[in-house]
């Protein structure tokens, strides 16, 4: 739970923002016929998401409301 005190004249609100983790490997792909002259390539990748089981970070905002 998390609070957030907006006073007259504001707008408020809270955000919310899970932890990421990023990894990095190698894609091995098979070709039945060649491609590009080969069978088999290896191409780089990086991946980024959320972290598996960890908490969230939460934030509270306010701000001057506008016309």
């Amino acid at each position: 739970q998390t609070n957030v005190e907006v006073k007259p004249g504001e707008v408020g609100w809270i955000t919310r923002e899970a932890a990421m983790e990023e990894v990095n490997g190698t894609y091995e792909m098979h070709f039945e016929d060649k491609f590009y002259g080969h069978h088999i390539w290896y191409v780089p990748f990086t991946a980024k998401g959320p972290k598996a089981d960890a908490p969230s970070t939460k934030t509270q905002h306010t701000r001057k409301m506008t016309k």
